[in-house]
């Protein structure tokens, strides 16, 4: 099974799409730590347009990304212990250390915010200059200030797993969903690993591994019925369930939603040349959206209902207005370390 270079683009497009929806899961403001205080909006209006995308449409996107991962580390490999090895030092380079940057880089940041006498007012957590000795490295390595970086957590412990993941695969097939299924909407973890992340990882491992055809045309087909359910679906679980973000409503969303949109791609962007495109450049800059958006935008937000003020309409174009600045701010960057310090830039990214 070669993956392709239309399989390449599609993958890279749905990846750049999928963190723009990163980026506004984490645009939520209804609740807001701000000088010592929650902005709490109840606007029906605000309540439905967060709840709908933060909430709902955006939550395909962490599913997305185990699932490409788990399928680009088995694609066109069976698993040994020399390949293992091998695989495991790259993504020291691809994984590691830059979760070990990243996470020392938001520990630098949030100490220099709370040092500047105008900036400190906004972020009240314990000042990072009374932690310990002991308090410091579990924020570097355990619970980084970047909160987003619990998705490169997970994903350094499920490429540890991957012998045993292959191994279950191999014997048990399709039995497989069974225990990752019920972990998932059952809200449990494995350890440190999110149901989430073990079933969508092992997900894209099974197609891998099975050599399952992923651009089947039935599903091109029904994407726009399945478009429909998923949409009918996030929109019910807003205005009349009400649920929680990690409900059943949500999570039977999320299935139908990444089967819908890989679907759509196929219908609508089949015959688009995304590579002979200027701006295709663009979509090799998701890695570092991710790791550099926060805790940027958690900055953004505040200055702006510093600045606008908090009535309802303002809580509604910060939502969008945040995401937009933050988008470009890191764009700013990434091209900019990319053209002048591209070793730099290429250690932070892990080379992507």
């Amino acid at each position: 099974m070669e993956l392709t270079s239309y399989t390449s683009d599609k993958i890279k497009v749905i990846s750049f799409w999928a963190m723009i929806m990163v980026v506004f899961i984490h645009s939520y403001n209804l609740v807001l730590k701000f000088n010592s205080s929650s902005l709490v909006s109840t606007n029906q209006y605000n309540t439905f347009v967060q709840g709908f995308i933060s909430g709902g449409l955006a939550r395909i996107s962490v599913p997305i990304f185990f699932l490409i991962s788990g399928f680009l580390f088995f694609y066109n490999t069976s698993l040994t212990s020399e390949l293992y090895i091998q695989k495991l030092n790259k993504r020291i380079k691809t994984l590691l250390i830059p979760y070990l940057i990243w996470s020392f880089w938001g520990l630098l940041f949030f100490w220099g915010l709370q040092s500047m006498p105008y900036s400190s007012q906004f972020f009240r957590n314990q000042p990072i200059r009374q932690l310990s000795g002991y308090e410091i490295i579990l924020k570097l390595f355990v619970n980084p200030l970047p909160y987003q970086l619990w998705f490169m957590q997970n994903l350094i412990f499920l490429v540890l797993l991957t012998p045993i993941i292959q191994l279950t695969i191999n014997k048990l097939s399709y039995l497989i969903l069974v225990p990752i299924l019920s972990l998932y909407f059952l809200n449990k973890n494995l350890y440190i690993i999110t149901g989430e992340a073990l079933l969508f990882f092992t997900l894209g491992s099974f197609l891998a591994i099975k050599k399952v055809v992923v651009n089947r045309l039935w599903i091109k087909r029904t994407s726009i019925i399945l478009s429909i359910i998923w949409i009918l679906i996030l929109i019910i679980r807003v205005l009349v369930i009400k649920e929680p973000e990690n409900g059943p409503f949500i999570k039977v969303a999320n299935l139908i939603g990444i089967v819908a949109v890989w679907g759509l791609y196929d219908l609508f962007l089949q015959n688009v040349e995304f590579s002979s495109k200027w701006y295709f450049e663009l979509f090799s800059f998701s890695f570092f959206i991710y790791a550099f958006h926060e805790p940027v935008m958690t900055i953004i937000k505040k200055m702006l209902f510093y600045i606008l003020g908090f009535s309802e309409i303002n809580v509604l174009l910060i939502y969008f207005l945040s995401p937009f600045l933050t988008i470009l701010i890191s764009l700013f960057f990434a091209m900019l370390f990319k053209k002048y310090q591209l070793r730099f830039y290429n250690l932070i990214t892990g080379n992507r």
